[in-house]
């Protein structure tokens, strides 16, 4: 995947997760449209995403400008047929198989494409190597601290380790710290 392939990111959940995925796409310049399931959820996201862009600019990661720049990136909604035009569509929600398969049976509705099925195998090797590949991409731009690279594997059902290892000897690079 290169970096002018996936400019425009839609995540479906506004949680600490998605938030944090959300917040390191924006960082990375890429406009993010996060969808949540109803307008307290929603602005409760933007809130968390918001503080969290406050705090690097705080403590010295963001200048003002990268700051707001980051923060007009991103868009909250409740309708996820906004998300029919995104490059790339990441799934952030509860660790709930019937949730997750609902947002993939309605994603296909808005995109045309066969999610459903790509839900079914998310589990399979495959999968988790392109979920690695684009992780490592989007962390080696942006840098990750330790916490949100255990997160990022986490959310992808492999170790640390395995996330660490792919970096180094599959995509030629390391997170930055």
């Amino acid at each position: 995947m290169s970096e002018s392939a996936v400019e425009r990111v839609g995540v479906v959940g506004c949680g600490l997760m998605g938030s944090g995925i959300a917040e390191v796409c924006a960082r990375a310049g890429r406009e993010v449209r996060v969808v949540e399931t109803g307008t307290a959820a929603a602005e409760a996201g933007l809130r968390r995403i918001s503080g969290s862009v406050e705090r690097a600019g705080a403590a010295g990661e963001l200048s003002v400008r990268d700051r707001d720049a980051a923060l007009a990136r991103i868009t909250v909604t409740t309708d996820l047929a906004t998300l029919a035009d995104r490059d790339l569509v990441i799934e952030a929600v509860a660790e709930d198989e019937a949730a997750k398969l609902a947002v993939f049976t309605r994603l296909d509705e808005v995109s045309g494409a066969a999610s459903a099925d790509v839900a079914k195998a998310e589990r399979t090797l495959e999968t988790r190597e392109r979920i690695l590949s684009a992780a490592c991409e989007v962390i080696a731009e942006v840098g990750f601290e330790k916490i949100r690279m255990r997160m990022v594997a986490e959310h992808a059902g492999v170790s640390t380790a395995l996330l660490h290892y792919h970096f180094e000897n599959v995509s030629g690079s390391s997170p930055r710290r």
